[in-house]
């Protein structure tokens, strides 16, 4: 479906051709989402993984927790991002990735212990590197979301990400995040 819309750069107010390819997707989508709940219900009494990923202007996120031996999810989120923050490289557009995430799962996670996962070294960026692109006011606001509340830890993440699912072919070059 998103090659439909996205590979051809449509907008909100575009007309849709719809495709064969486009149609089984759509009804695959569909039959999915109705054969089982693809959301667990929380456990308020475990803690909680979100795992972050940006891309194009957007986070997508998938909160998420223990059940057995494996994670479950328990919601999934997808904003836009700030016009400020889409124009950042791509590690520093990743910490503000990860505080809006946090900040949208604040209200189902409730101060319980919350890992979160992202593809890049959030915490090192903001402990250790003096950027030129964060504002005076994004510093100590995304410092104080990510590495000041006592109920979250961040974790680079190494392994494919939930968030991300499959990345893209020029995306996963080999980087410092510490020399953006």
């Amino acid at each position: 479906l998103s090659d439909m819309t996205h590979a051809l750069g449509l907008t909100m107010t575009d007309c849709l051709t719809w495709t064969p390819d486009g149609e089984k997707a759509f009804v695959d989508l569909k039959r999915a989402l109705i054969s089982a709940p693809a959301l667990g219900l929380p456990d308020m009494t475990k803690g909680f993984t979100l795992t972050v990923d940006d891309r194009h202007g957007f986070y997508s996120a998938v909160l998420l927790q223990a059940h057995g031996d494996r994670f479950k999810p328990v919601a999934y989120y997808s904003q836009c991002l700030t016009s400020v923050a889409r124009g950042l490289p791509v590690c520093l557009c990743a910490v503000a990735a990860a505080a809006a995430a946090v900040m949208a799962s604040a209200p189902l996670v409730c101060y319980h212990p919350l890992m979160v996962l992202v593809p890049h070294a959030v915490a090192s960026i903001l402990l250790q590197s003096k950027t030129s692109y964060f504002s005076p006011t994004s510093t100590p606001h995304y410092h104080y979301i990510l590495l000041s509340l006592p109920h979250v830890t961040i974790e680079q993440c190494k392994v494919l990400n939930p968030a991300t699912l499959l990345p893209t072919e020029d995306e996963g070059e080999p980087h410092d995040c510490t020399a953006a």
